[in-house]
């Protein structure tokens, strides 16, 4: 029984043998932040899906964390004119 590599692979033809996978990554901060820096570049839209409006999600999550005053003071503007323009047109209960 011998080992071989084919198309880059290593093929074991033995029966018993193990496998180890190792993921080095950045701290999970660093892809938040990631994540809502893109979500800043993209314009959050008024939908009746909330898949278009995805980032809003990711950055209160980010707010909440980072705990900034001014990031979380312009969120909230952000978000409030975004929910008006979502939300015009629709009658309030008397």
């Amino acid at each position: 029984m011998t080992d071989e590599l084919k198309n880059g692979l290593n093929v074991f033809q033995k029966k018993d043998c193990a496998e180890l996978a190792v993921y080095v990554r950045k701290d999970w901060f660093y892809y938040l932040y990631c994540a809502q820096k893109s979500a800043q570049k993209c314009q959050q839209k008024p939908g009746t899906h909330c898949e278009s409006w995805y980032g809003y999600f990711t950055m209160a999550g980010y707010a909440k964390i980072l705990r900034n005053e001014q990031y979380t003071k312009q969120l909230c503007t952000q978000f409030d004119a975004f929910f008006s323009t979502m939300t015009k047109g629709i009658r309030k209960k008397d």
